[in-house]
């Protein structure tokens, strides 16, 4: 055991990945903050945004493996000898490099989680999705080491990641069909949907299928029988699950029913109903939300309740909200943000009720109206809210009271203009 150990040690310490781990961390951070920090709202969007980053780690792990295939130390090979298992320096020093990616990814994830921790999301993560990334990168990592014994090119190692990061774009848009696989980095919130257990199956099986094979046809097992029936068995096993991924178009999602959404409800008048990540953050909305029903008057008819949306249309008789990160900070909801909710019926934003220009103009001074009210001293370069106050208290309230009315309808034509008044 000692010994294995020892052997370990050795192949992670000499490992090129080590020296590169910089390089991988890097290219994993770079991903995650491409699309800014929305996800930080959502336990499985950030945890799938987390694997997005391997994408380019498989790739320049692959690249890794292969230069490390070619300049295997003899120290590596006479240290693994004793141990007489076939297939030990592929093992090892394939092991090393994938130790290093595996190791970078995990800094990456731990970050992640970190940070939506600190963004004071609720409930806990589902690291399970992690062990799909692990095995991806096993798989790279294997293809990698296993070319690298193949060809002697120096130009092998940059040219091969450069190869297999197309193969990972185009299977990931389809163009590949039979290696149509698709790992994470989702653009959007993911809760509501729910993993389909044979999707994640038959993935896990392509990768482990190409593991398989790679190790396989290696050097380092010298039996034909060792080497050949397990390569068989992974290609078999490759072709059937990659192919039943084509062929039935799946999906590594199946979309719930927004109504059948876990949701937790605070407050009344109006009543703000939130996904269970986002309990923390119910009572500071349903504050906010309130103040601005009292900053619109009492003649204003207004929702009794808001429902946050992660997919589809809200529950029937709610208005729809989506929670941002930036709408609760420091534990105090931003009425800048959750304005919009309050003054735009969101189901009449369509392509086809696109509100004219003139009314947009009105409903965004309608926000400046209502956040003035909420905070007197709010700057007012405009002197919009300065003119608004010359109409009579009766008027403001009537002009927004029909104003939210028309915008409630889809109206839009109908909001009258204030400035007529003024």
């Amino acid at each position: 055991m000692r010994s294995l150990a020892c052997v370990c040690f050795l192949a992670v310490r000499s490992s090129p990945a080590l020296l590169a781990l910089p390089c991988l961390l890097g290219l994993e951070l770079g991903v995650v903050l491409l699309q800014g920090t929305d996800w930080t709202a959502e336990w499985r969007w950030a945890i799938d945004w987390a694997g997005a980053g391997v994408f380019l780690a498989a790739p320049f792990a692959a690249g890794l493996a292969a230069w490390q295939s070619q300049v295997t130390s003899r120290s590596i090979g006479e240290a693994v000898q004793p141990l007489r298992s076939p297939g030990r320096v592929f093992a090892f020093n394939a092991g090393g490099v994938l130790v290093c990616a595996a190791v970078g990814h995990l800094v990456v994830v731990a970050l992640v989680v970190a940070t939506v921790y600190r963004a004071g999301t609720g409930g806990s993560p589902d690291l399970a999705p992690v062990l799909l990334h692990w095995l991806f990168l096993a798989a790279a990592v294997a293809i990698g080491y296993a070319a690298g014994q193949v060809a002697e090119t120096r130009l092998l190692a940059p040219c091969l990641a450069l190869v297999v990061l197309f193969c990972v774009i185009e299977a990931s848009n389809g163009s590949l069909p039979t290696l149509w696989v698709e790992v994470a980095g989702a653009t959007g919130p993911l809760a509501g949907l729910a993993y389909r257990p044979e999707v994640v199956a038959a993935q896990a099986v392509v990768f482990v299928s190409l593991l398989v094979i790679a190790a396989s046809v290696s050097r380092g097992v010298a039996r034909p029988l060792v080497r050949w029936v397990p390569a068989g068995a992974g290609a078999i096993s490759l072709v059937l699950a990659a192919g039943w991924l084509s062929a039935t178009e799946a999906s590594r999602f199946t979309q719930v029913a927004a109504g059948d959404v876990a949701r937790q409800c605070f407050g009344q008048a109006p009543e703000v109903c939130v996904i269970d990540e986002s309990a923390a953050a119910g009572p500071a909305i349903q504050q906010a939300l309130a103040d601005l029903h009292h900053a619109a008057g009492s003649r204003a008819e207004l929702p009794a309740t808001y429902a946050q949306v992660v997919s589809g249309p809200a529950p029937a008789g709610a208005r729809a909200f989506v929670l941002s990160p930036g709408a609760v900070v420091d534990g105090r909801a931003v009425p800048d943000v959750l304005v919009t909710f309050v003054l735009w019926n969101h189901d009449c934003l369509s392509g086809d009720h696109a509100p004219p220009g003139r009314a947009i103009e009105l409903i965004s001074d309608l926000s400046v109206v209502l956040l003035s009210r909420l905070d007197p001293d709010r700057p007012d370069p405009d002197r919009l809210t300065r003119l608004f106050d010359r109409l009579p208290p009766g008027e403001q309230d009537a002009w927004i009271a029909a104003a939210l009315s028309a915008s409630e309808r889809c109206a839009f034509d109908e909001i009258p203009d204030w400035l007529d008044r003024a």
